[in-house]
């Protein structure tokens, strides 16, 4: 609507009409320059209608001046007798003047059209302005928020950093720990495993002892059994040395002297198996505890065993999770950065819409101004 006000302009405009169009394109061409292409559209188009305003009113000054003058001749040649006047003038004259007469009152009717559509142009342009400032201003509100959201987060994901940093950091030390109870049951299982060999070898010599004790029982039955038919044998050789008399009394001595020792070598005899019996008892309970030393040993054996194969998954698993730990740490870095980016991003945004918001409102006040100027000049003309 204004480029087409602006042709009507230039289609009654001369030499200072077509200067001010110079100054109005080269106006523009700076602010196209200066300015960045969202922020120079706003004020061109208020700039436009400025100069579009002041190049009415110029031309509104020149009709009236013109036509005054038309009118100023018409009384003049009223009143110095008219209508001999009129005789005198030849056609061309009368035609020329009709003609001057009509295009004037054309090309005020024309600007008065022009600065009506002038004016609408404004009040739109005010009111898209008003808009424009608020709609910029709820965008203004709603990245501040957005920005304080990133921000929010972007200290949470920090936050999750440095509790993932801490879980790989623990999670590494159990790694080393685990490494280490696994070392240290594989000790101990070769302890047990030392401990029960010893067991095995004390058992086996346990067992061997335990023959030899039985073979000196069995020995010691013999002297007992030969102590104690020596005691009989002596026995009676004392009773043939009795009936031998005088001659036999010297036999009876040596009979009795063998009798004695048969009885000292019987109970000897007795004394041993008494003890023989007492250590294979006491071997037989050894040998009872070596067994249970030796199955409590298996089984400590295979608890080991145990412990280790739980350790290595353990240790395993703690690896495991010590390295999605790390990559989770990685991605949350990653985002950490995308979310400073965001906010900063969102913040350049925020002061764009700021500077639009402060460009609208200036270009509203300024159509506003315009349009004041145009309802000024239409009453002015009415």
């Amino acid at each position: 609507m204004i480029f087409y006000a602006l042709r009507k302009m230039l289609s009654v405009i001369g030499l200072s009409g077509l200067a001010l169009l110079l100054a109005l394109l080269w106006s523009i061409f700076l602010l196209v320059l200066i300015y960045p292409v969202h922020t120079a559209a706003p004020i061109s188009m208020a700039v436009l209608c400025a100069y579009l305003s002041i190049g009415g009113l110029l031309l509104v000054r020149n009709d009236e001046f013109q036509l005054e003058q038309i009118i100023e001749d018409i009384d003049q040649l009223r009143d110095e007798e008219l209508s001999q006047r009129l005789e005198q003038l030849n056609t061309e004259g009368r035609a020329a003047l009709l003609h001057l007469a009509t295009k004037e009152r054309r090309q005020l009717e024309d600007f008065t059209g022009t600065v009506s559509e002038i004016g609408y142009s404004a009040s739109e342009l005010s009111t898209t302005s008003c808009a424009l400032a608020s709609n910029t201003l709820q965008q203004s509100q709603a990245t501040g928020s957005i920005a304080a959201a990133v921000t929010e987060i972007s200290h949470s994901i920090e936050e999750v950093t440095s509790r993932m940093h801490e879980t790989h950091v623990s999670a590494d030390l159990s790694c080393v720990e685990g490494e280490k109870g696994r070392e240290t049951i594989e000790q101990v299982r070769d302890y047990m495993n030392e401990v029960a060999s010893c067991v095995d070898r004390t058992h086996d010599q346990l067992t061997s002892l335990d023959e030899q004790t039985e073979k000196v029982s069995v020995a010691s039955m013999v002297i007992s059994s030969i102590a104690e038919q020596t005691n009989l044998l002596a026995l009676n050789a004392a009773i043939e040395a009795a009936r031998a008399g005088e001659h036999g009394r010297g036999f009876s001595v040596v009979a009795e002297e063998v009798r004695a020792l048969a009885n000292r070598s019987q109970e000897s005899a007795r004394e041993i198996s008494t003890t023989l019996e007492a250590m294979q008892n006491q071997m037989q309970a050894v040998k009872e505890g070596m067994d249970q030393v030796m199955s409590r040993t298996q089984l400590t054996l295979e608890g080991a065993d145990g412990a280790q194969k739980a350790l290595a998954t353990i240790a395993e698993c703690t690896q495991n999770v010590s390295d999605m730990v790390l990559a989770i740490t990685a991605a949350t870095s990653q985002q950490n950065e995308a979310a400073r980016d965001i906010s900063e991003r969102v913040e350049e945004v925020a002061v764009a819409a700021g500077e639009n918001s402060r460009v609208a409102e200036q270009s509203s006040s300024i159509a506003k101004h315009l349009y004041e100027l145009c309802q000024t000049e239409e009453a002015s003309h009415a």
